[in-house]
Parts: C-alpha cells; sequence; structure tokens
C-alpha cells in the first residue's frame, strides 16, 4: 500500500478506488484577467489520445467578476521544462454568453471545445487568457488551508495536477506555496477521444458549518458512516479515510463487504501531544489527519464494496460533493475522471441510513453526489 505522492502515469496510482482520495477547505478564485493576471493549469496527462473539450467551474458575483464577465481565449500547450510550450489547440468562450451577468452571483459549469493531441505521462498546460481588465469572471480551484494539512492530493504528485496565476511570463505556483495561507487545486476535466480525466469537485461539506450541531460533519454516538465503491475488482490490500476523532486513542469498528465481509478494529493514535490537543478540541475542524490501515485477512471484490465506519464517540468527517450531474449544452461538463463513482451514507438524526449531500445531514434516497474522503487501495 504506497502512501507516498505517485507520478499520475504510475500503475500504482491506478490502484486507488473511489473519488474520496482527496481533502478539500472550500473553494478558491481566481480572476481572469484582473490586473493583468491569467489562469494557466499544468497536468500530466493519464491517457493517449485526441482531447475533444473541457470543462471547468466558473464563478460570478461580486468580487468574484466584474463588468458584463468578460470571456478568455483558452489554448492546450505543450510543456517546456516547467514553461509554456507551443500551443496545440485554441477556443474562445464568452461568459456573459453563458447566460449569467457578472453580478447575477451564480456558478457556471461550463464545457467548451479544445482540441489537441496529448501522450500520457507528458506534460501539458491548459491556459486561459483575458486582456480586457474590465470585464472578467473567476476560474474555480479545490483549496485546502496550509494549517489544516499538507494538500488536497494526498498520492498525487503536486507538478502533475497544479493551478499556476499571474502574468504570463511570471506565472506562480499556487498548488505548492505562492499563496501565503492555502494551497489551490484546479478543478478541470479533460473529455478526449479514449476517456475522461481530471478532477471535478464542486463543494466541500467544510463549508456548511452549523455550530448548533457542533458542525454538520460531526458523526454523534451510534452513528455510522458508509462509503459505496462501485465496479470494484481485485484483491484489497488496505483502506484510507480523513476523520477527527473526539478522544485520545478513539477506536473505530470498521466493516468492509465486498464479494466477502471483513471487519477489524482500529484506535487512532496521535504522533505529538499538539496534534493530539488540537483533534480533541476541534474534531469537527473543517480538514482531518488521514489514516490508513491494512486488511486484517484478504477480501476480494468483483462488483460493489461498501465500507462502513461507526464508534461510540463523536467523530467528524468531510463529505465532498462531486459534479458529475451538472450538463453544459446537453452534454456533461464533468463525468467519471477513471476512478470508479460511489456515493456516501450516514446515519441521520432520525436514524435513517441515507446517501448524503455535501451538507451532510441533509439527505434523500436519491442524493449519490457525494463522496467521502475513503479509498480503497487494490493489490
Amino acid at each position: 500500500m504506497d502512501l507516498g505522492t505517485l507520478p499520475s502515469d504510475d500503475p500504482k496510482y491506478k490502484k486507488r478506488v473511489g473519488k474520496g482520495w482527496v481533502q478539500m477547505h472550500g473553494l478558491y478564485n481566481l480572476r481572469i484577467g484582473a490586473s493583468g493576471n491569467q489562469v494557466a493549469v499544468r497536468f500530466r496527462a493519464e491517457l493517449t489520445g485526441n482531447l475533444q473539450a473541457i470543462g471547468f467551474y466558473a464563478q460570478s458575483g461580486s468580487g468574484y467578476a466584474l463588468g458584463n464577465g468578460g470571456g478568455a481565449t483558452i489554448t492546450l500547450r505543450e510543456d517546456a521544462g516547467g514553461k509554456l510550450g507551443a500551443i496545440l489547440g485554441s477556443n474562445t468562450h464568452s461568459f456573459s454568453g453563458d447566460g449569467h451577468s457578472a453580478a447575477s452571483g451564480k456558478a457556471i459549469q461550463t464545457r467548451v471545445n479544445l482540441t489537441g493531441h496529448m501522450i500520457a505521462g507528458r506534460h501539458y498546460w491548459v491556459v486561459f487568457e483575458n486582456g480586457d481588465q474590465g470585464n472578467y469572471t473567476s476560474f474555480n480551484n479545490a483549496s485546502l488551508r496550509k494549517d489544516m494539512g499538507s494538500q488536497p492530493h494526498v498520492w498525487q504528485d503536486p507538478n502533475d495536477w497544479s493551478v499556476w496565476y499571474g502574468p504570463l511570463n511570471n506565472l506562480q505556483n499556487y498548488s505548492t506555496g505562492a499563496h501565503p495561507q492555502l494551497k489551490a487545486y484546479p478543478i478541470l476535466a479533460l473529455h478526449t477521444d479514449k476517456g475522461t480525466f481530471g478532477y471535478t469537485p464542486i463543494e466541500g461539506g467544510a463549508v456548511q458549518r452549523n455550530t448548533t450541531r457542533n458542525g454538520p460533519l460531526t458523526c454523534y454516538e451510534g452513528k455510522k458512516i458508509a462509503q459505496v465503491f462501485h465496479n470494484v475488482r481485485g484483491q484489497l490490500e488496505g483502506l484510507s479515510v480523513a476523520l477527527g476523532p473526539s478522544v485520545q486513542d478513539q477506536v473505530f469498528r470498521i466493516t468492509i463487504k465486498g464479494v466477502n465481509e471483513v471487519g477489524m478494529e482500529v484506535t487512532c493514535l496521535w504522533k505529538e501531544p499538539q496534534e493530539r490537543e488540537a483533534l480533541i478540541t476541534n474534531y469537527y475542524a473543517r480538514v482531518y489527519p488521514w489514516w490508513h490501515w491494512f486488511m486484517p485477512s484478504a477480501v476480494f471484490a468483483s462488483g460493489d464494496v461498501t465500507v462502513t465506519i461507526e464508534s461510540d464517540q463523536m467523530f467528524g468527517c468531510n463529505p465532498i460533493r462531486w459534479g458529475g450531474p451538472f450538463q453544459y449544452g446537453g452534454k456533461p461538463v464533468y463525468t467519471a475522471d477513471g476512478r470508479d463513482t460511489g456515493y456516501a451514507i450516514a446515519m441521520m438524526p432520525n436514524g435513517q441510513f441515507l446517501p448524503i449531500n455535501h451538507n451532510a445531514w441533509q439527505s434523500s434516497s436519491s442524493n449519490k453526489e457525494s463522496q467521502w474522503p475513503m479509498t480503497l487501495h487494490l493489490l
């Protein structure tokens, strides 16, 4: 079970199951064209094929946009030693044409045609450029506060999926520390003729804090959370989950049900006294430590796998809303990104065990758009 960062073309990188291999504190916007600053996404291609379109998440409204919302020239570029290289494809997009004025304050899930050939393992750039400083819209990113953890992508090398901001001749990497308080990661889907890859959350339950319940992410005594993973094939090696215990050395009961079922009890231990104190006093903090456990015995899967977690004490866990349902022009903006989809479940205060949305305690039997920060590892 490799717990280090990996290049996205490494075979071990693809042995993680589910989308819950990330965390996000919230959204962070970068204004395309404001003060001459542009947005660029650098990534390592996971597929060899022809790019057909991209999907991304923009934001209008006060503080996010100005004037009529403007537009952007969007290019696919080669990577030249970590710098912008030759243009492989180009298109223009008008944000006001999306039907959202800069003042509307609405989120914009957008799909734009963009072409160019990519080879798996190589780095490329998608660049958003706007020369009109009086009319612009923001590009949304997932973010994680620096004081709450290392990076949203625990296993992915940040050089393989990063957002840069500034004048095109002086771009700064906001995924590795250019911002003083947070790290930002781009929300982008790349649709090719061989499949889709990318990173496409659109909201985290962390921003929906409800102080009357000590935070909507708190699972009270006797309550459970579960994650359903679809279409899992192979032997499971381990489980990783990000959660916040409320007491020292808290015990969790975990059940993993695939073709066969195993149960285990695990104890969350703290490495440092200050880490323990932070968790005990702020267990409903918005981003939690990652915990990693090996399977106590062999678990095989050839279909759906359900992982259930419960404890006799309170604990916190932060769901992430995924962007799969959104459509633009009759086509999906975000689709499955190569890591099979599933959905998050929680026991509600009324005792029902239902799928949840990113607001954590809001649910319905048909709402299956959220994930817990939980991933399985295959041998």
